[in-house]
């Protein structure tokens, strides 16, 4: 009895075991089978090569795998619909499935879901005139693809690509989205995008029509072979502000072409819910037109060009500065010789913070002055930090549009220019500029442009990769109040100036490391250009140390501190006001400070005096990328 009570029991616990054994191996390949998936898509990796990859890992690994690449990333079985549209093919997504799956993947979190919208179109291929025009949605940051439209040229009527989409929004603010028994509002907000998608999306004149200022009722001219919208300083006042119950009536005839799709969109204002995009307006278009001016490009020239030898002196300041560029930073400076290929985000590196000592006292006085217009405005702009101070870079902005026809020509006065003058109520409405940039849909455009492959069958291409990658939504991880740090620092040396410690702090307490992650700020105890930062006091400090308390846990941060901060310049306001200054006389004692001390960090740049440098508060601080 004994003996068969035992060998019941020894059963029972085999089974069990055996039970375990198989959900580990089902958990262990479900697993492989997700990181493969990520792995695929993340890395861009074709079907046929993820498939043969299969085949060689499945019989080695003694996991059982699917031998088809298509199994893995959940490729739809079904030749999905996508129906004719003018002269190209539409596909609609949706913008309820897609909020539905973001929600799921705690992408969105919020119950009021606010939409930010885009149009542009991208090239997808050099060996033909194809071209990709999506509608991208943005919503907590998050963006993703509600409809694509393929086709030789962009779609012939607004009316037929945003139907669907007007349609399905009023839908969604009506009744309102339920997800998981939890209800969401819907509100759309902005339309973001440049004067060219604009004018086909609102059916309006184009940039260079006389009568294409959106905003106001501006009235431009021919001058010098060119659309000037010259106004002068009395009559700036007296132009008309539009409003979206007479555009709604098409009241603006000699602006309208006729009827839009997103008049009907409940809740969105024409005029003022499509605002000036920072990168396509400032970014691309004044400030690369400014760069242009300066160096005589495009056969213009004016008394305040740079010559050879001055476009040489900038060039290498640029070139020097490629070293104290942050890792935030995607890009880093590049010569003069190259501004035919500079990316936005370089020329808003520019105009934030490497202009103001690249150009200085090589620029003609003038032009110099003038471009501080430009930089203050848009560093008070950029963070709501620094809106206490939007009247003042609303006048600077005014006077940046005034003289800009002194110093390059009444015909300079571009649709882009006097645009400008409309940034200020953009700000105020919606906030800092970068709430309502481009910036985060050219970064997916991208994305959307490396998903094709071939050439046949591209948009059913895209399709399958945004269908793939939408089943494989994962919750983002926050790091908001981590802090995570680099590797531990190793002395090869017995030498104490390796990892600097201040004298009454008993080091065998203590553990080195070479940097630290806060938030979404790098810092570097190796490198200069990742180790400058601002303390809550707006003290300045270079970081040579950070520490761990080896029982307590408390990290510090171990360093020497500028001892004279002054500002950088005076005109229009003073530079202290946005965060820029200038730093000499580093200390030659040690200070340490606890991390939640830190504050931001600095984008520090040398100047012409020895030992002396701009130091300016960083901005911008996102997700570390890698360089390009």
């Amino acid at each position: 009895m004994e003996t068969s009570i035992n060998s019941l029991w020894n059963s029972d616990a085999e089974n069990e075991n055996d039970h375990r054994s198989q959900e580990q191996k089902a958990s262990n390949k479900n697993a492989l089978r997700e990181e493969l998936a990520y792995w695929a898509i993340k890395n861009g990796i074709t079907i046929s090569s993820l498939t043969q990859l299969l085949k060689i890992l499945a019989p080695k690994i003694g996991i059982p795998l699917p031998i088809d690449g298509r199994t893995i990333l959940q490729t739809p079985a079904k030749k999905v619909s996508i129906r004719e549209m003018d002269d190209g093919f539409f596909f609609y997504f949706g913008v309820e499935k897609s909020l539905k799956k973001l929600i799921a993947a705690k992408r969105v979190v919020n119950s009021d879901i606010i939409l930010d919208f885009n149009v542009d179109g991208v090239s997808i291929s050099k060996s033909n005139n194809q071209a990709l025009w999506p509608i991208l949605c943005k919503v907590e940051g998050v963006v993703f693809v509600v409809a694509l439209y393929l086709g030789k040229s962009k779609p012939n009527s607004s009316k037929h690509f945003f139907r669907d989409f007007v349609t399905e929004c009023n839908k969604l603010i009506t009744e309102n989205l339920v997800f998981e028994n939890k209800m969401y509002t819907f509100k759309v907000r902005n339309f973001i995008a440049d004067a060219p998608a604009k004018s086909f999306a609102l059916n309006i004149k184009g940039h260079a029509g006389y009568n294409s200022c959106l905003r106001c009722d501006v009235k431009g001219h021919h001058l010098k072979k060119r659309t000037t919208f010259y106004v002068n300083s009395s009559r700036l006042n007296t132009l008309k502000i539009r409003n979206k119950k007479l555009f709604r009536k098409r009241k603006y005839d000699k602006l309208q072409n006729g009827s839009t799709p997103l008049s009907k969109l409940k809740g969105f204002d024409p005029i003022f819910n499509t605002p000036y995009d920072y990168l396509h307006l400032i970014c691309l278009g004044v400030m690369k037109t400014l760069i242009h001016f300066w160096i005589g490009a495009k056969k213009k020239r004016f008394a305040h060009s740079l010559n050879y030898i001055e476009i040489i002196k900038v060039s290498k300041r640029l070139s020097t500065y490629r070293k104290f560029c942050p890792r935030e930073f995607q890009r880093r400076t590049r010569s003069l010789d190259e501004v035919a290929y500079w990316k936005a985000v370089e020329f808003r590196m520019v105009i934030l913070y490497v202009g103001i000592v690249a150009f200085q006292g090589i620029l003609h006085t003038r032009a110099y002055r003038h471009f501080l217009l430009l930089n203050f405005a848009m560093r008070c702009y950029s963070v709501d930090q620094y809106l206490n101070y939007s009247d003042e870079a609303k006048t600077a902005l005014e006077k940046f549009v005034r003289l800009y026809s002194k110093l390059y020509g009444r015909e300079s006065i571009s649709h882009n220019i006097h645009a400008l003058l409309h940034v200020p109520a953009d700000v105020r409405l919606h906030g800092p500029v970068d709430n309502f940039s481009a910036f985060v849909f050219e970064s997916y455009m991208k994305v959307l442009k490396e998903m094709v492959r071939t050439g046949p069958n591209a948009l059913q291409q895209l399709v399958n990769r945004i269908t793939e990658g939408e089943q494989l939504l994962k919750p983002l991880t926050s790091s908001c109040t981590m802090q995570t740090l680099g590797r531990e620092r190793k002395s090869m040396a017995k030498d104490a100036s390796t990892f600097p410690f201040p004298i009454n702090i008993p080091q065998n307490e203590y553990t080195s490391y070479k940097s630290v992650k806060i938030e979404d700020s790098f810092i570097s105890a190796c490198r200069f250009c990742d180790g400058v930062i601002f303390l809550d006091t707006r003290e300045i400090m270079v970081v040579e140390n950070i520490i761990k308390h080896k029982i307590s846990n408390q990290l510090f941060l171990v360093g020497r501190q500028f001892q004279s901060i002054k500002e950088y310049y005076s005109f229009p306001h003073s530079s202290i006001e946005v965060g820029v200054f200038k730093v000499s006389n580093l200390s030659t004692e040690l200070f340490i400070h606890p991390i939640i001390a830190f504050a931001k960090k600095a984008f520090m740049l040398p100047t012409d005096t020895a030992s002396t440098y701009a130091a300016m508060e960083m901005l911008h601080c996102p997700s570390l990328p890698s360089r390009q």
